[in-house]
């Protein structure tokens, strides 16, 4: 498994695949990870373990392969900016409701920044109101079209209230006719969120992804707990 993983960073950074190996085995050492999961009978609990232990052996070449980088070309790690899913709901309500804002919006909640590493403020708001400009042009169009209707024109309401709008409630809030909103978000609230999670998690990577410092603790924690 590390192998994989490793060839996988390795072609991505431009790096060597040996030596993100070498740091994700001694991950796995720190961690207490030692493929004990393998002898696990039950196939729900093995996978769940699998998966566990990929994600966290993944973030940790990750982060080994982002701090190579930053050493090669002389700037800290600190310096990259990351945006959680909140911060990016947050922004995209901005973006579709208001528009480009040089500063945020006085009802906006502190998670709304341009962070950087863990979250830490660089007072920027308008790097990141460009930032999401920038990332909506690279993903798929009907992502976008998820993100715009939702944060958009449906802001204001939660998920199972959009799945439960009727069709003159859908076209006065959206002008588009009920079956194409719900063949866009679905039909329930449970659709609603999964298919507004999977455009978010889409324009997170196009953001530059999440966060590998703080999802390398998550991962380690699951880990930990299987």
């Amino acid at each position: 498994m590390s192998g994989m993983i490793s060839r996988k960073l390795a072609k991505r950074w431009r790096q060597d695949w040996e030596d993100i190996n070498q740091e994700v085995l001694l991950w796995c050492l720190s961690q207490g990870i030692d493929g004990s999961f393998a002898d696990l009978e039950d196939k729900e609990e093995y996978e769940t373990a699998v998966r566990r232990t990929s994600a966290s052996m993944r973030w940790a070449g990750e982060r080994y392969c982002r701090k190579e980088e930053a050493a090669k070309r002389g700037y800290s790690i600190e310096d990259e900016a990351f945006y959680s899913i909140r911060t990016i709901e947050e922004l995209l309500a901005v973006y579709y409701q208001v528009g480009i804002e040089e500063r945020p919006p006085i009802t906006a909640t502190d998670s709304v920044r341009h962070s950087k590493g863990d979250g830490s403020e660089t007072g920027n708001y308008l790097v990141s109101m460009l930032d999401i400009q920038r990332a909506l042009d690279l993903i798929p169009f009907h992502y976008g079209l998820r993100l715009k209707v939702r944060y958009g024109d449906l802001g204001h309401l939660s998920d199972d209230a959009v799945a439960g709008l009727t069709q003159s409630e859908a076209h006065d809030l959206t002008g588009w006719h009920h079956d194409r909103l719900t063949a866009t978000l679905g039909t329930t609230g449970d659709m609603v969120r999964h298919r507004t999670r999977t455009a978010l998690r889409a324009l997170q990577g196009a953001l530059g992804g999440a966060s590998p410092w703080t999802a390398s603790r998550r991962g380690s924690e699951a880990v930990s707990a299987a």
